[in-house]
Order: structure tokens, then sequence, then C-alpha cells
């Protein structure tokens, strides 16, 4: 027997659900009527994370999955039923006859923001389905709460460009890390280099809970393969097994300058976790960054279009910014 569940939140994403429950296949994606999206649900470690509030003249898009009934004690477990969520299981979905189950947050704190690598499991989870908000576009509105204590439902994006246009706002970023295309060579050049994207398969509670977004960015000259081959023997790689996940093939770069402007671009979201290494002696790992893959995507093409060093990643909307 199976359940239909309908995740608004971080489950979207297939990579983060399928972790606690193997059975669950897409369905479809849907709409809630009548809801809100917001990141007020009180988890234990101080950030808000995403639950529904009434809202009559608002919708939430989400995905609609089917899993077995026998995995749906471990997905309470996981949801944090009675510590924080409720299970509905009569919960409507637009243009659906069969209710589905979904979680809804019971101990509410509006002040609550949730973390950069939370909100951008969400966005990529989205982002992987193709949702769109319910005026059809991927565009959707965002419940503002200013100082003085009034609220708004203002577009996402309008946001975003009010606070650009902040003549107060300030942006502090590192200087340029120069050019990547040189006309001068140096011993550093090589005629071509490979940009690397690492899955860790560590059972580090940190890099398991956001392992759907957390990703290993590398240059080399050489094979891959051969680099990663001991991966569970070199704290560089969070001394465990990796997953290569993607690899894009760049010409005539100076790969020096490429790996810098990469760590730069995503400089914001750099993992700062602690990993003992084989002699016990700690280790901070520098080439680690919460961010989903269609943002590595974006900043690729970027690099081959010469535009890279105009961006910057934002872990707030989980995307490339203007400098």
């Amino acid at each position: 027997m199976t359940f239909l569940y309908f995740a608004y939140g971080s489950n979207m994403l297939p990579a983060r659900l399928l972790g606690r429950c193997p059975s669950a296949k897409v369905v479809r994606t849907g709409v809630a009527r009548a809801w809100s999206l917001a990141f007020s649900k009180a988890s234990k470690d101080g950030s808000g994370k995403a639950t529904l509030v009434i809202a009559p003249n608002s919708a939430v898009p989400g995905v609609i999955f089917e899993i077995d009934l026998a995995e749906r004690e471990r997905l309470d477990r996981h949801e944090g039923v009675g510590s924080g969520y409720r299970r509905d299981d009569t919960f409507a979905i637009e243009g659906s006859t069969v209710p589905a189950s979904s979680y809804l947050g019971t101990s509410l704190d509006h002040t609550l923001r949730p973390f950069d690598w939370y909100l951008a499991t969400v966005i990529a989870g989205a982002e992987y389905h193709g949702l769109k908000a319910p005026n059809g576009e991927t565009d959707a509105r965002l419940r503002v709460i200013y100082s003085n204590g009034t609220e708004s439902d203002l577009l996402l994006r309008s946001l975003q460009r009010a606070l650009y246009k902040d003549e107060a706002g300030r942006r502090i970023t590192e200087p340029s890390a120069g050019p990547l295309f040189d006309d001068q060579t140096d011993d550093s050049d090589q005629a071509s280099g490979t940009i690397y994207v690492l899955r860790s398969k560590s059972d580090h509670p940190v890099v398991a809970e956001n392992r759907a977004v957390l990703h290993k960015i590398g240059v080399t000259g050489g094979s891959v393969e051969r680099r990663i081959a001991n991966a569970r023997l070199d704290p560089t790689y969070l001394m465990a097994e990796v997953e290569l996940v993607a690899t894009y093939e760049l010409y005539n770069i100076n790969r020096a300058k490429l790996e810098t402007v990469i760590h730069k671009v995503f400089g914001a979201a750099r993992l700062d976790v602690e990993i003992m290494d084989r002699l016990g002696r700690p280790i901070v790992p520098k080439e680690w960054f919460l961010v989903p893959l269609f943002a590595v995507d974006e900043a690729v093409n970027r690099i081959k279009d010469g535009s890279i060093t105009g961006y910057v990643y934002d872990p707030e909307s989980a995307r490339l910014v203007t400098r």
C-alpha cells in the first residue's frame, strides 16, 4: 500500500526525500490553495523551517509524491511529528479528488529566518520540478514584515530590486581576481582544464543533512577520476568516497585564476566544518560549498562568456547576482 505526500519545502528535492523514503516517486506538481509559505516553524538549531500558514487569497505550489505506507513512520520522525510539526492526512490539493498527507508547523515564530543552505535546498527543489507561482511566473509572493510591524505580500524579485536600489545599501566584495583569459602566459597556465563538481558520501552529520546541496567545486588539468581515487583517505574530500556529479571542459584558461574566481564567487556559501585527518589532526576543507547544481551551471556559463567576474553567489536567493 502507498500514500500520497505533498511536499512544499526542502523535501521537494528528490535527492533529499529519497534519503528518507527510498520508495518515493513523483506523481505530479500541485497547488495548495488558501495557504501561504512561511519559514516560521521553530527548529532546534535556532532557524526557521518551512511551514504553511492559512492565507485565503494565496496559494503554494509543491510536489506530490507516492510513498510506501511502510515508510510513513520514518517520514514522521524526520519531519518532527510531535516536535513542532503535525501530520495532516486530509490535505487538499487543487485538481485532486484524493487527499494527501502533508506536515504543518505547530510551534511558530515569525521572527525566525531560514539558514542559507536550507533556503537553497527549497529553491533547488522548486527549480528541479520547474515550479512556478500560481500566476504562472517564476516570481513568487513573499511575506515581508517591516521593522514598524506592518506586513506586505511583496514579490520576491521586487524585494531584491528594492534592496539593490537602496542608496543606503552596501555590498562588500573582494578585489577582482584578474582576467581568466590572459594574453600573457605563466607557469600555471594550461591549454585546457576541467571544472569538476563532487558530492560527498560522508556520514558526518552536517554533510548528511545537506548532501543534496553540498558540492565540492575544483579545477584540474588531469584526470578527475585519478584525482578522487583515494578520496576516503584525504581530508580535502572529507575523508569519504565521493560521487562525480558534473564536469565542464574549458579551453585556453589560466587554471589557478579560474579556481580563485570560482571560490570567490561562491565564498558566501562555503561549508564551515572541521574534519579529522588520518593522524587525528583537525582540517577545515576550503572547496565545499552549499550551492545547488543549477547555480554551478550558471556560473560555468558565465565563465564561458567572460561575465563571471561581475557576479557573486547570494545564499539568500540561491542565485548569482551582480556585484
